[in-house]
């Protein structure tokens, strides 16, 4: 159900229901079990939703150390973790930290998932994003053209993440002031964009 809330924007509701969640668990459990992990992982997430940074960079931290401890470095929960400590930093400025993070779940999940796989594109844009918050315009721009490259031939030209990747790209090459590259992307996205939206049925007579 917490997951079900966060995407409702009810980020609060979605945090007690999250540590009920790590507290049963935590006695039930014990504090190590995957599935507590899982919770704690959990908790973090809704907590980043409440814009709770800090705090959601601690619980990433310690969820994260017990999941290398009990799971290994490569297990998929682990590299979630990872990369969503990355986000929590991010979302405090420390983009030196966050990058080197990211780059780290990326190579992980590269090696673990393959490089196609939708986890591992996902690391992508995330550095990606971490590299045009510092400026590092050129380097987020190949990034995300591979991962739009990727996304393209995995899940297709229309799926949400090939949109985001081809919005993030726009933005990469803008901060370059390629404003013409970026025109023409933010371009192509609006004719994919235009296109689902005349291809969707009309509702339906009430």
């Amino acid at each position: 159900m917490s997951s079900f809330d966060e995407t409702q924007g009810r980020y609060n509701l979605a945090y007690e229901r999250c540590l009920d969640a790590l507290c049963t668990r935590e006695k039930v459990l014990g504090p190590e079990h995957p599935d507590t992990l899982a919770s704690m992982s959990r908790l973090a997430i809704a907590l980043k939703g409440q814009g709770k940074y800090k705090t959601a960079e601690e619980i990433h931290q310690q969820a994260l150390e017990l999941q290398e401890k009990v799971l290994g470095l490569e297990h998929p929960d682990t590299l979630r973790s990872m990369s969503s400590l990355a986000i929590a930093l991010q979302g405090q400025g420390k983009y030196e930290a966050a990058e080197e993070i990211h780059w780290q779940a990326l190579d992980l999940r590269e090696k673990v998932l393959g490089p196609e796989h939708p986890d591992t594109l996902r690391s992508m844009n995330n550095l990606a994003t971490a590299l045009e918050c510092q400026g590092k315009y050129e380097a987020a721009k190949e990034i995300h053209q591979r991962a739009l490259e990727l996304q393209e031939k995995v899940l297709g030209p229309e799926h949400p993440d090939t949109l985001g990747s081809m919005n993030n790209l726009a933005l990469a090459l803008k901060g370059q002031g390629k404003y013409k590259a970026s025109e023409e992307m933010q371009r192509q996205l609006a004719v994919v964009l235009d296109s689902q939206k005349n291809s969707q049925p009309p509702h339906p007579p009430l």
